[in-house]
């Protein structure tokens, strides 16, 4: 075997047991970023399920009691763009925002602006840690002072966030994702001396590698007011999975690329007869070859494309294998 076959044997090797690992969240992969958007659908709450390594959670049954849209945009384009300099991206549904600075060590709430009240926080609280995996825990504390109905508040909040699980998360429409699951509680005071307010959240969060939102979070809120409280209980999951897996009996015919969009780094699931060697070649709209690699699986047919420093476009991935069979599917890059 020449010197180039053993750097692509090598590669190869490497791909292959990329997949076996358990997910990891980077910025590269999980960061919000301006310009995507989804549907989020509402259902009635439902349990967690196990901590741990490589299980199952099925959720299949989830309902959806009402749906919104959510983007993501940049914060200059917002009316509180002044108030939150420092943001990256805000989140929108239609009836306010919420402020995010994403940066390689994590994404950290900035603060909102609902009914045209901004709450900028002074001190960031960490909202997700990166990189992120099985064990990966933080605590953090995030503060804010705002003016409500000619009441000074000041805002405190405590955050605890832990990797407790990893593995497959079934969703309605036969959607399958490989997820990290993030235990994420918060306990948050506003109080303006003649009154205050709390809220205690206890949230699991689930996480596929290659998506900036949680694909499903379960929530458990618990909020007092001057001694009065009230626990809410409630589900929410992503209704247009760009990095949706299809069933394996779809699998079997055509490559799947997971996400798709994607930024940074996307997945290529192979169907069966491009498993064992198989040459993968990335080109743009052009025809233009951009990168190539030769890869030996013999496990489910999933490798990692790197798309860093890869412009915004549309790219097509071939397989061919040791028959000179050939299958593509298109790539948009965000």
């Amino acid at each position: 075997m020449n010197l180039f076959h053993t750097q692509l044997l090598s590669l190869g090797l490497l791909a292959a047991t990329a997949v076996n690992a358990q997910p990891v969240l980077t910025y590269a992969t999980n960061a919000p970023l301006p310009g995507q958007s989804f549907t989020r659908n509402f259902s009635s709450w439902v349990a967690s399920g196990e901590p741990g390594a490589n299980v199952t959670w099925d959720f299949t049954t989830l309902g959806i009691d009402s749906t919104e849209t959510v983007q993501l945009v940049d914060p200059a384009s917002t009316p509180f763009a002044a108030q939150f300099a420092g943001a990256t991206v805000a989140e929108t549904s239609g009836d306010g925002y919420e402020y995010f600075t994403a940066t390689a060590n994590g994404v950290q709430r900035a603060g909102e602006a609902f009914d045209g009240e901004p709450v900028a926080y002074t001190d960031l609280g960490q909202y997700l840690t990166f990189p992120c995996t099985m064990g990966s825990t933080w605590t953090d504390e995030a503060a804010a002072t705002y003016t409500s109905e000619g009441f000074t508040v000041n805002r405190s909040t405590t955050i605890t966030g832990e990797a407790d699980a990893y593995g497959t998360l079934l969703l309605p429409g036969g959607i399958t994702a490989e997820v990290l699951r993030v235990h994420w509680q918060s306990s948050r005071l506003d109080d303006a001396g003649v009154f205050s307010f709390s809220i205690n959240v206890d949230s699991y969060l689930y996480y596929a590698v290659g998506t900036s939102y949680p694909l499903l979070q379960t929530v458990t809120s618990t909020v007092d007011f001057m001694g009065s409280a009230e626990t809410f209980q409630f589900a929410q999951w992503m209704g247009d999975l760009t990095t949706a897996v299809p069933a394996a009996r779809e699998l079997a015919d055509q490559p799947v690329l997971q996400p798709n969009p994607a930024q940074g780094t996307t997945q290529l699931l192979l169907p069966e007869a491009f498993r064992k060697e198989v040459f993968i070649t990335l080109s743009d709209a052009t025809g233009r070859t951009v990168k190539q690699y030769f890869l030996m699986d013999d496990g489910d047919g999933r490798s990692f494309i790197d798309l860093a420093g890869m412009t915004t476009g549309q790219y097509f991935v071939t397989a061919e294998n040791e028959k000179g069979q050939r299958t593509t599917v298109r790539l948009n890059v965000l």
